[in-house]
């Protein structure tokens, strides 16, 4: 059924340029006269007609705005109707002040000096097992407030535990499909450091896939996984983009390694009958993004019987982050790829894992210029560019966009609303426990949620959950604003690149979406 809606969508996009100007001609005739009929037969003014012809018109930017201004405002007053509730006079008998009471626990918790005395208190508690039988009456609570957004896993349970956990896992899988999203889980790892860890991280997301085959309550099995997890010491590596061309051999083992284990969980994958599974690559550290980029690729090709799902969708994913300055050329070069190999590309555009924007990572030379852009408005930008270019290439992606910002949400529906792309086309994605409230207005409007779900031992959890506290704390977050009710920073001009460097290399992602408009209008 998804192969069917995306040929659709290539129908729809990729005509020969004769077809093109001939359905052009009498679409365009025959709105004329319709508009004369109906200024003939009505005594006031006749509405525009929204109709997008390749030869007649290429959606404008005008237009891509005013349908995002138009999601912009639905989103805003679901969510007015959602906080509504959450300060109702009977919010105590609706079930709503456990968030309520969370919420303002961890403002408190992470407010000035406070901060560190939190964080203090949840990483020694969750690290050192002895300290958390000593105060093991504090523990209850410390597990209910990371409760929201993470799933608690023993990863090194025993046989007899086994069926206990995966079932757990499976009864929090179904629960949220009854609240109208999707589940991925992300086993979780801080990176493995021995084989013996790696092969423990591999062991887990094995056993995972199997048991959620198993089950005929699960019909989708979704993993976001970490090559930093599954290969010991993948964090040393540097730019390892070809590993024929790389002159360490640690770096090519390496590399090898990757691509051995991730063959190992699509075999187990191909072993579930009837099952769609979507095994995402997340991305790390900059350093070895072109490495995690060749791995991907390289395990699509060298394994095309294992790779597919029943369907004919490709049972591997990767992830892009659009806060950095070459996502576009990873994004042109994956849909060049995947033309050439007949793919559809399952991708995930995330606006970015890192802290702060600016930032310089280490990407191999001392003062080099940082990869991520320099200006928040940029990253925003961005992502908004990004996400028109995968649009106007649904004929090779299978997208997914993770965002927390409505106003991106809004623009990924307008993109979709200009181009004539169906919301069944194509996800949105958020972290679980973050902006529950947005989470229910995007599925109420008939798009398709997927929430990431962090899994693994309560410790991981604890420092998994700081995270996410230090975000919700944070008042200028663009969630935590939307949560308040502050819209202003949403509802402002379309953002646009800002600062000469920024502006500069925003040059060719700009000119890398007007080719693709010409590809699929053939004009500009």
């Amino acid at each position: 059924m998804r192969n069917e809606v995306f040929n659709r969508n290539r129908s729809r996009l990729i005509l020969r340029p004769g077809i093109q100007r001939f359905g052009g001609v009498v679409l365009c005739g025959f709105i004329l006269l319709a508009a004369s009929l109906g200024f003939a037969e009505t005594e006031g003014p006749v509405q525009p007609l929204k109709v997008f012809s390749s030869a007649c018109d290429i959606p404008s930017d005008g237009i891509r705005e005013e349908l995002t201004r138009e999601g912009l405002e639905e989103i805003i007053g679901g969510l007015n109707a959602k906080l509504a509730v959450m300060r109702d006079k009977y919010l105590w008998q609706d079930g709503k002040w456990e968030t309520v009471l969370r919420n303002g626990l961890i403002k408190i918790g992470m407010w000035w000096r406070f901060a560190d005395v939190t964080a203090w208190v949840f990483r020694t508690l969750g690290d050192d097992a002895s300290a958390g039988k000593t105060f093991f009456f504090i523990m209850p609570f410390l597990n209910w407030m990371c409760e929201p957004f993470f799933l608690p896993v023993d990863s090194g349970f025993s046989e007899g535990q086994q069926e206990e956990e995966m079932a757990g896992i499976a009864r929090f899988i179904t629960l949220k499909e009854e609240e109208g999203v999707a589940v991925s889980l992300a086993p979780v790892h801080g990176g493995s450091l021995s084989q013996d860890e790696a092969s423990r991280y591999l062991r887990f997301c094995t056993q995972i896939i199997r048991h959620l085959a198993a089950r005929d309550d699960i019909e989708e099995i979704h993993l976001s996984l970490k090559l930093s997890g599954l290969v010991a010491e993948w964090n040393g590596l540097q730019n390892a983009a070809d590993r024929e061309s790389t002159a360490l051999n640690d770096e090519r083992d390496k590399v090898a390694e990757a691509k051995e284990v991730l063959t190992k969980l699509l075999v187990v994958a191909n072993e579930a009958e009837g099952k769609r599974a979507l095994l995402r690559i997340d991305m790390e550290d900059y350093a070895y993004k072109a490495a995690t980029l060749a791995v991907f690729k390289n395990v699509v090709e060298e394994n095309p019987s294992i790779v597919r799902n029943a369907d004919g969708t490709l049972r591997l994913g990767i992830v892009i982050q659009a806060c950095l300055r070459d996502a576009y050329q990873d994004l042109d070069d994956l849909a060049r790829w995947g033309k050439r190999n007949d793919l559809l590309v399952p991708v995930t555009l995330v606006k970015g894992a890192y802290e702060k924007h600016g930032e310089a990572f280490p990407i191999g030379k001392e003062g080099s210029m940082s990869p991520v852009w320099n200006n928040r408005e940029s990253i925003d930008a961005g992502f908004e560019k990004l996400c028109e270019f995968l649009m106007l290439n649904m004929d090779v992606f299978q997208p997914a966009f993770a965002t927390d910002n409505i106003r991106s949400m809004a623009h990924v529906m307008g993109s979709a609303g200009s181009y004539g792309i169906g919301k069944s086309e194509f996800e949105f994605q958020m972290l679980c426990g973050m902006g529950d409230e947005i989470k229910e207005v995007i599925t109420t409007m008939g798009y398709g949620m997927r929430v990431t779900v962090p899994a693994g031992t309560q410790a991981q959890g604890m420092e998994y959950a700081l995270g996410r506290f230090s975000e919700l704390a944070d008042p200028d977050n663009d969630l935590t604003r939307a949560l308040r009710g502050d819209y202003s920073l949403f509802q402002g001009p379309a953002p646009r690149f800002t600062g000469a460097e920024d502006i500069d290399d925003a040059e060719p992602l700009e000119a890398l979406v007007v080719a693709s408009r010409v590809r699929c209008f053939g004009k500009e």
